[in-house]
């Protein structure tokens, strides 16, 4: 291997050096080449081709700002927004349709009334027909009735009704429970991101600052820029690994990959619910409706148990007669058929009382969980408000108090001595990021509280403009 070079004069254009093989061999150099491209991975060269030596703060802030970083297929686009993931959410959720099939099962329940309301009625060959097989040669046909049954079919109708309301409310706070954490998150996930996007403007302002007034002489002035952005880049890198938590969450409930394409948050997504704190009406909360079918049921089941109207008397008929003879009453069959009546006449009611207790508590355990239903939502209602008036007294507080003060320190900045401005100019810098850090958070907290409020008061409902707002019809 020898290496080839030229003579330069002053001024001229020295060429690169590049060292070469020189052999008779024709075939070596596609070979060397080869020989190359193996070892280049193995001994870590490769990574000198790759853009891995970036700083980790630029890394970070790629990670957060960058729109996709799965392509996927489900029609989700950077284009999308909240309304068009809650509509996925509710369409594509396994745990939903279960609760739908239930819903519409339970509306669809509660089979066809016998001939006589409370009646039971068994034939043989019934019987046989299903099971294929004939266990004698007779046919049987056997009737009982009791009044009390009739109490005891308002019961079960009572309790197909009840069944059928607490299924779809289970479905509707189901729905709304989903809603409420992917609005939530969203909002998280906004949060974060107009932190990087804030503290990546504040380090391209210090670099202004220090380009203007730093003085690399000064015993303190290059430790005070150097901690401020060790600090900024340490928070860079921290809310990067917190987006992509959040990122994956949301996809996650979604159910698709963690990692896929997300839209850009452009606000903490209650733009639709802004006049919700407004709104003094309510309707019931799904806690509070399967509480109250449960306290119906229940209050059903306790007047059946002291009622007394009816006695257990039962009036049975029971026929029989040849297996080829039908249940007619012509004259050419009617002497091969025996028909008999019986009436039964309770002896005692052994358990009566025991039936009655077990109601009494159940009626009991049933109003005191209705009770707390009630209390708990009013309670979680009224943190919703104190959250939501908080954050809005703090928005405000920030955007007519502190950033204002700010700007009247950063206006005097030129007319502080030299010695202590670029300090002034620093801690100026620092108290700005961190009021606007404040600000996004009470946004945050803001939609939050209005999320929680939309669930509580049980108002949105579809329409054709998107959910709840005060502006729709």
């Amino acid at each position: 291997m020898v290496f080839r070079s030229c003579p330069a004069n002053a001024g001229d254009i020295v060429p690169v050096q590049i060292p070469i093989f020189e052999s008779t061999s024709t075939g070596f150099l596609p070979l060397l080449c080869a020989l190359l491209f193996l070892v280049l991975p193995g001994c870590g060269l490769m990574d000198y081709f790759t853009d891995e030596d970036a700083s980790q703060e630029t890394q970070a802030t790629k990670i957060v700002v960058s729109t996709f970083a799965i392509e996927s297929h489900d029609g989700i686009t950077a284009t999308s927004s909240l309304l068009d993931l809650e509509r996925y959410l509710i369409d594509h959720s396994p745990a939903l349709e279960l609760l739908r099939t239930k819903a519409s099962k339970s509306r669809e329940a509660g089979g066809t009334d016998a001939w006589l309301p409370g009646s039971g009625v068994r034939d043989s060959e019934e019987v046989g027909r299903r099971e294929s097989v004939r266990r004698d040669k007779e046919r049987r046909l056997a009737i009982d009735w009791r009044p009390s049954a009739i109490l005891e079919r308002d019961l079960r109708e009572q309790s197909r009704r009840s069944q059928s309301t607490v299924a779809t409310a289970k479905l509707r706070e189901a729905e709304s429970r989903l809603l409420r954490l992917l609005r939530e998150e969203w909002s998280e996930l906004w949060f974060e991101r107009q932190v990087v996007s804030a503290t990546t403007s504040s380090l391209d302002a210090l670099d202004r600052i220090q380009e203007v007034e730093f003085d690399p002489s000064s015993p303190t002035e290059p430790i005070l820029i150097e901690s401020l952005r060790i600090r900024w880049n340490d928070r860079l890198e921290g809310i990067a690994q917190e987006a992509r938590k959040t990122r994956s969450r949301i996809n996650s409930l979604l159910g698709r990959p963690a990692q896929a394409a997300l839209p850009m948050s452009a606000d903490p997504g209650d733009v639709r619910f802004q006049h919700i704190d407004q709104l003094t009406e309510r309707r019931l909360h799904p806690r509070e409706i399967i509480a109250h079918e449960e306290l119906a049921l229940a209050s059903a089941q306790l007047e059946d148990t002291e009622a007394g109207g009816w006695p257990d008397i039962v009036v049975g008929a029971q026929t029989h007669g040849d297996a080829d003879a039908p249940v007619t009453s012509s004259a050419s069959h009617g002497d091969s058929w025996t028909f008999t009546v019986g009436v039964e006449f309770p002896i005692g009611r052994q358990g009566e009382e025991s039936r009655r207790r077990a109601a009494r508590n159940r009626f009991g355990s049933a109003r005191a969980v209705q009770m707390l239903a009630r209390r708990s939502i009013e309670d979680e209602i009224a943190a919703a408000r104190a959250q939501l008036l908080a954050s809005l007294q703090r928005i405000d507080e920030i955007e007519k108090e502190v950033i204002p003060t700010i700007d009247e320190v950063r206006a005097k900045l030129p007319d502080q001595p030299t010695l202590v401005r670029f300090e002034a100019r620093l801690r100026v810098a620092d108290g700005l990021l961190e009021a606007q850090l404040a600000r996004v958070r009470a946004m945050a907290d803001r939609a939050r509280a209005r999320f929680s409020l939309i669930d509580l008061l049980g108002l949105e409902r579809p329409e054709p403009g998107g959910t709840y707002s005060r502006s729709t019809p």
